[in-house]
Order: structure tokens, then sequence, then C-alpha cells
């Protein structure tokens, strides 16, 4: 049971990494982590003391590579902010504001988000149930 535990992880793990991208690199990381309790496990009952120092260097590399993979604070972006290449100009966000303003009803308001110096931001538009 220990042996297909191992099988499953670790495979899995490395076929996370070999993937590519930056959360399949992480969800690998962290899914051969996982596995190196049983690693541990199984060369110290069988006296595999070569494999234990292996897995022993594939956690710190595991821990490495988690830490490589983590996003960055500042690559973080709220999924409801788009991107500044499709906003539209400042003329047609205008021309959207007016738009909005004329379909509402008398008990609806569309609210545009600022800054912290009350500037509106672009491509902002939020509208009041």
């Amino acid at each position: 049971m220990i042996q297909f535990i191992i099988l499953t992880l670790s495979g899995a793990g490395f076929l996370f990494i070999s993937l590519g991208g930056q959360k399949c690199r992480l969800t690998g990381f962290i899914t051969i982590l996982i596995s190196q309790p049983f690693w541990l496990y199984e060369t110290v009952l069988n006296g595999q003391w070569g494999i234990f120092a292996l897995t022993c260097m594939y956690i710190v590399s595991s821990l490495i590579g988690i830490k490589k993979s983590w996003p960055k604070k500042e690559n973080l972006r709220p999924i409801l902010d788009p991107p500044l290449d499709i906003l539209p100009s400042p003329e047609r966000q205008k021309e959207i504001k007016k738009a909005i303003q004329k379909v509402l009803d008398d008990d609806r308001r569309v609210f545009v988000r600022t800054d912290e110096n009350g500037k509106e931001l672009p491509g902002y538009f939020a509208i009041e149930d």
C-alpha cells in the first residue's frame, strides 16, 4: 500500500512539474513533498540509506521549488481588474458612463471606482441595485 502511495504521489508530482506553467510546477513540488515521508519510512524500514539520503535531497529540492514557484505578491492581480491594454479609451469610457446613466432607473446609481486621491480609475463601474 505504501509503495502504491509513493508511486502515485511521486509520479503525479513529476508529471505536474513537466507540464510547465507556474501553477502546475507548484502543485508538482507540493505533491512530491507530500510523498517524501512515505519514501523516508520505506527506506528506513528496509535499510536503504543511499535512497534515504537521496530522499532528503528531494525534500530540500521540493522546498526550493515551492519557494520559487510560489506566486509573488506583486504578480497578483484581482480577478475583476481588466488588463490595461483592453480598456476603452477615456472618450469611450465617458460615452459608456452616459449610456449607463440613461438606461438606469431613478432608484439606481452608477459608482465609479477612484483611487485614494479621488481620481477616477478607468474601466471600473458598479451598479447599485
